[in-house]
């Protein structure tokens, strides 16, 4: 077969369509066929799947939010989701990247064929060797558009990717279902009045007697205890303010259940005051001898007028009174007398005062009948009256100088509501329902219910005392005789303890005030008695609709609008490549190989004198070179490709080949990806990357290196290290996948460079011009083994960033004992030296006792604890069943106590004055006088001493003769405990039988204490935030050390108590003619769940008697501690005491370091993810 001249050789290449077919050198011109990957089909085959994918996008987000997140159960594996979006687009990805190839790769030609180029623009211009960023910049500076939107395009792609891997999150999301429920009680009043009786008319209480006496008066304390902002034990069932509701549960436990709906029966009080005007003239009734005192109360407003009640207004022994006049020592009113009352009034027109004598043997549970004819109401008034005297200290005028008064309507209600109970939390939010009717309960009637709600309040009418400002009576002596304090009393106690303990009382003369704390007041004891009496247990299944929560896939909003964002730009992309791109049929594949290259080149002889010597000249001095010439390109008559060259003056001219003068300096050429350092950090980056993922794998599950999730800016974070892992990945691919292109490029000449080979293994062989899919198996088949390892590496580096993708996860881990600091709140010791009051622990003892209170977190047995803080950090927010452990320095009351012998008791002789006879006449009286005399006390325990022994003498005296049980506790005001550095007694103590100064019967005990405080070290460890006071355990770790003051050096303190415990703590039986105690031992023998006098009375029982009054003692002084030992910012800071290390500070808090334990979600490196990417890395660096 005859060849031809090279100037005339022709090579047809196959295209890839047709791979099968083998060029033949020599044969005649055929037409060339475009590449599919540059034409129209494809590109508007991507533009369809850019939008596809975008639509795709919108719309599974519009899916999973409707359906509020695909359950989990679509797949059963997590890599599903997390890898799934990044393979799809990966693959995307590896298809544009032959669009990019082909158009980098045709754009020189464009150049020849437009007509003469530089040889910069056109046989020089390689947008395919160059990192995408060089060929970006390259093509805008050409303005070769196509070329630079398909690198943009790629860029995007990228990043679409990129964005990709968070695109998918599983988080616990609130479902609505059905839920079984139990309902737990219902309102009933059937049993209620088993709890009453009838009230005793006899009982000297004129003003106003509820009709029932009986039932708990829990309601009254557990009410006081919400005005304390006592937090009640209920965490169940928290309605919102405080409401008294049904209460329902699920029937099974279900940890996921989140919130219940269901409808609750609703008690709601229905308390309604209108404003009244009060007139008090004189009594004219003759039972009451027209004394001056007493005055018959007018009542007149806008719905009602009543008159007839009667009320002695100079009643003595009230709180609050103000001290008599001089000269008026024994008058029977107070100079601004003061009458805080309730009466009953009948507002319906009908002529009956209802007298409580009217219908007292009337059975309890027909009394609701019987006087449901009348418009009961309560009149509620706050009068001051001033009296003036006679000569004889008799009253000539009481004038009333002051009122107000309100006139209520006392009802109740039954409603049915929609309750949303939230089962983590406890609270309960109630909805009205369409139907408000309300009802009452069967048995209770509105106006029976007021007559028993005012017996709750009489119930603790003889204990309860908030403020001794309050000027309602004082239980008497004898309960037999004076009046006692009612209702009245425990009403305007708590309206005083509502009002935040105003100094003045003068603001109950208001009627608005008196109006809004009258109806707060009886409404919220109202509430706690109808939970308390009227809510009985009653078990009943039920379904209600409830939310659940549950983990489910979502997406990102923000990743979908940039992905789909990112879509649209792709596809608008190719609307542009579609519109700028021409077909390119005169131009040969592109994937020609080197003998396609070098047909052409043998066709061009201006070409061939241009390049000519040029093989050793490095591509700046090849530019140089060629810098004069302009290279073009077009097809002879036989339809061959010829390339011309020619000069910017004459173009086309071709140029002889001047032979070079010295001999030519070699220079050896690299790409890029091959260059030492390049190859060095592509070879060692994957080996670098098995380590750093085996250190962070073990070094994330660590607890002392944990990446917390769920604190604030952890979801930030979490992005930023998924984003920053799927960018080395991307570095690394990009590594390889140019170390790829540079191999396959380089195989023919490989081959060449071996020696003898086919030409199917070398001048035709171009890997770049075969499907990506065959390029493996092609490889394989002509024996190229190079090609086909960093092929295989290229296909595991797209492997990559799929698997990133799932590489971070969320892991539920409980950590234990890792160090954390926290704030501790000093000790101020400054109320030691000077205590004005006891900070209201009195009170609040006193609430705690019986049932309106609980003890604070802060005082753990018969220790007060440190406050501890936890600094303020997010991280703790992110914290689940945490506790902590910390070492700080408790404070525990001491009282030391010893027996006096009983010759140190006596009786001496003692009488006191008393009118006898004539008005103003007195006489001595005998009375009863208890004397201590302690023996052997060191002189420097008091001020004064005699016969070397400290005089600590203490007694009391008592206005009777009679056969008494008597107890006193003393403070020794002559005693210097804390002044000197002895050990000192500081309190004298009495209890016992004594019977003026016989001997027969007496028994009394004598005790002589010491109070002190000590230091005990311990360990606390607290569930949840310690802040919230939660202990969990205490542990002493060491010996307890006394307290010292550091002015004397005593152990032995000396503050005074006796006079805030008889302001604060109330008697709880009245002193008779058989027993006289203080307000100490009468809370000690008298309250409910006392002791019992007999156990603790005579010497045989001295040890009992010391074990009850150290009890009582220390339970009051924790209670002082608590409330008044506490630094703040705002107190001294001389008298800190660190809680810590027991030194002395000037802070009002110290820093300790403890220990905390809890479950975390943490973000780790997922264990599949890491092991496939390790080998994937291995297996990479090793082919």
């Amino acid at each position: 077969m005859p060849t031809k001249t090279p100037e005339a050789t022709s090579l047809m290449l196959q295209d890839e369509a047709t791979e099968e077919s083998q060029p033949q050198l020599g044969t005649a011109a055929e037409p060339f066929r475009q590449p599919f990957w540059l034409s129209k089909a494809a590109l508007f085959l991507f533009f369809l799947t850019f939008i596809a994918c975008s639509i795709a996008l919108v719309v599974l987000d519009r899916i999973v939010t409707s359906r509020n997140g695909l359950p989990l159960t679509i797949s059963t594996s997590s890599y599903s989701w997390t890898y799934g979006p990044t393979a799809i687009l990966i693959v995307i990805l590896s298809l544009w990247r032959r669009v990019d190839y082909h158009f980098k790769a045709i754009q020189p030609w464009c150049e020849l064929l437009a007509g003469p180029s530089p040889s910069s623009k056109s046989i020089l211009l390689d947008y395919v060797t160059s990192f995408q960023v060089i060929s970006i910049t390259k093509a805008l500076r050409h303005r070769h558009y196509a070329v630079a939107l398909t690198i943009a395009a790629f860029f995007l792609l990228k990043l679409v990717i990129l964005i990709s891997t968070t695109l998918f999150v599983m988080r616990e999301t609130s479902l609505r279902a059905t839920f079984s429920i139990t309902y737990q009680d219902s309102f009933n009043a059937t049993g209620l009045w088993e709890l009453y009786s009838t009230a005793n008319k006899v009982s000297p209480r004129p003003d106003f007697i509820p009709a029932f006496s009986g039932g708990p008066a829990t309601p009254i304390w557990t009410y006081l205890g919400s005005l304390n902002n006592v937090t009640s034990n209920e965490t169940q069932w928290l309605p919102l303010d405080d409401q008294v509701t049904q209460r329902f549960s699920l029937l099974s436990s279900e940890a996921n259940v989140t919130k219940l709906h269901a409808l609750v029966d609703v008690f709601l009080p229905n308390i309604t005051c209108e404003d009244a005007v009060v007139s008090a003239p004189k009594s004219s009734q003759e039972s009451y001898q027209n004394w001056e005192q007493y005055r018959e109360y007018k009542f007149v407003s806008e719905s009602c007028n009543n008159s007839g009640v009667h009320l002695n207004v100079c009643q003595e022994s009230k709180y609050g009174n103000l001290p008599l006049s001089p000269g008026k020592k024994h008058g029977p009113c107070q100079p601004e007398t003061r009458a805080y009352t309730i009466h009953r009034v009948n507002c319906s027109g009908i002529n009956d005062t209802l007298n409580i004598m009217n219908y007292n043997q009337i059975p309890p549970e027909s009394w609701p009948t019987y006087i449901e004819g009348y418009d009961i109401r309560y009149a509620i008034t706050a009068a001051q009256f001033e009296p003036t005297w006679g000569d004889y200290d008799d009253i000539t005028a009481l004038d009333l100088i002051n009122s107000g008064c309100i006139i209520c309507k006392i009802g109740y209600g039954i409603e049915t509501s929609e309750a949303t109970f939230d089962v983590m939390t406890g609270s309960v939010t109630l909805s009205p329902t369409r139907e408000k009717e309300m009802t009452t309960l069967r048995s209770l009637s509105s106006n029976a219910f007021a007559e028993v709600l005012w017996g709750t309040f009489e119930r603790p009418a003889d204990s309860l005392v908030v403020g001794d400002k309050v000027p309602t009576l004082k239980a008497p002596a004898d309960d037999t005789k004076g009046p006692m304090p009612g209702a009245e009393a425990v009403l305007f106690q708590l309206m005083y303890a509502w009002l935040g303990h105003p100094g003045n009382l003068d603001i109950l003369y208001e009627r608005p005030i008196l109006k809004k704390a009258s109806i707060s007041v009886l409404e919220g004891v109202a509430r706690e008695f109808a939970r308390q009496s009227l809510l009985i247990p009653t078990i009943r299944s039920a379904n209600a609709e409830g939310t659940k929560t549950e983990n489910r896939l979502h997406m990102r909003r923000l990743a979908v609008w940039s992905m789909a964002g990112g879509f649209y730009v792709l596809a608008i992309i190719c609307l542009l490549l579609l519109w700028s791109t021409q077909p390119v049929a005169r131009i040969p594949p592109i994937s020609a190989s080197i003998a396609g290259h070098a047909v052409i080149l043998a066709n061009s002889p201006d070409a061939q004198a241009a390049l000519a010597n040029t093989g050793h000249l490095s591509e700046r001095e090849l530019k140089k070179r060629l810098a004069g010439l302009q290279f073009s390109a077009a097809t002879d008559q036989d339809g061959h490709l010829r390339l011309h060259t020619g000069t910017v003056s004459a173009s086309f001219s071709p140029l002889p080949s001047q032979p070079p003068k010295t001999k030519p300096k070699k220079h050896r050429w690299l790409p890029l990806a091959v260059r030492p350092p390049i190859i060095g950090i592509t070879f060692t980056a994957p080996f670098a990357l098995i380590g750093i993922l085996e250190l962070l794998y073990r070094l994330l599950r660590d607890q002392d290196h944990l990446l917390v999730v769920g604190a604030k800016d952890s979801v930030a974070s979490s992005y930023i290290i998924r984003l920053v892992s799927t960018l080395v990945v991307f570095g690394l691919a990009t590594m390889i996948n140019n170390l790829d292109f540079t191999i396959i490029t380089s195989v023919p000449f490989s081959s060449l460079r071996s020696g003898s080979a086919s030409a199917e293994r070398s001048i035709l062989f171009h890997l770049l011009s075969v499907n990506p899919a065959l390029v493996l198996f092609r490889a394989l088949q002509n024996g190229q083994l190079g090609a086909v390892a960093s092929n295989a590496a290229t296909l595991i580096a797209g492997l990559l960033t799929i698997i990133v993708s799932g590489l971070w996860v969320p892991m539920d881990s409980r950590v234990v004992d890792q160090p954390t600091t926290a704030s501790v709140d000093s000790w101020d010791l400054a109320w030691l030296a000077n205590a004005a009051n006891d900070g209201g622990a009195g009170f609040r003892m006193n609430l705690i006792r019986h049932g309106g209170a609980v003890t604070p977190a802060t005082i753990w047995k018969d220790l007060v604890v440190p406050r501890i803080s936890l600094p303020l950090n997010d991280t703790y927010e992110a914290y689940r069943e945490a506790s902590s452990t910390f070492d700080v320095l408790a404070l525990q009351p001491v009282l030391d106590c010893a027996v006096l012998p009983q010759e140190a008791i006596s009786a001496p002789p003692w009488s006191y004055s008393a009118e006898r006879g004539r008005m103003g006449q007195f006489v001595p009286v005998p009375g009863t006088m208890v004397m201590v005399i302690p023996k052997g006390i060191e002189p420097e325990c008091a001020f004064t001493s005699s016969n070397s022994s400290a005089d600590l003498n203490f007694s009391n005296t008592y206005e009777t003769s009679n056969h008494i049980w008597v107890g006193e506790y003393i403070d020794l005001f002559n005693s210097t405990a804390g002044e000197v550095s002895n050990e000192c007694p500081s309190i004298g103590m009495f209890f016992g039988l004594v019977n003026k100064t016989h001997t027969a019967g007496r028994n009394p005990t004598a005790l002589l204490c010491s109070q002190g405080i000590n230091q005990v070290p311990v360990t606390i460890n607290y569930q949840g935030d310690p802040a919230l006071g939660a202990i969990k355990s205490l542990r002493v770790r060491g010996q307890p050390q006394a307290l010292k003051n550091r002015t004397s050096g005593s152990y032995t303190l000396g503050y005074k108590l006796k006079g805030f415990m008889g302001s604060t703590l109330p008697n709880f039986a009245r002193n008779n003619q058989e027993y006289q105690y203080d307000s100490f031992f009468n809370q000690l023998v008298n309250r409910p769940e006392g002791y019992s006098r007999e156990d603790l009375v005579g010497p045989n029982n001295a040890v009992q008697l010391i074990k009850a009054v150290t009890l009582d003692y220390c339970e009051y002084m924790r209670h002082i501690i608590d409330r008044n030992l506490r630094a703040s910012n705002t107190t001294s800071r001389t008298n800190f005491l660190s809680a810590t290390d027991g030194n002395s500070t000037t802070s009002s808090h110290t820093m300790t370091t403890g220990l905390y334990s809890a479950d975390v979600t943490h973000l780790v490196i997922d264990g599949t993810s890491k092991v496939i990417l390790q080998m994937l890395f291995a297996t990479m660096t090793g082919i």
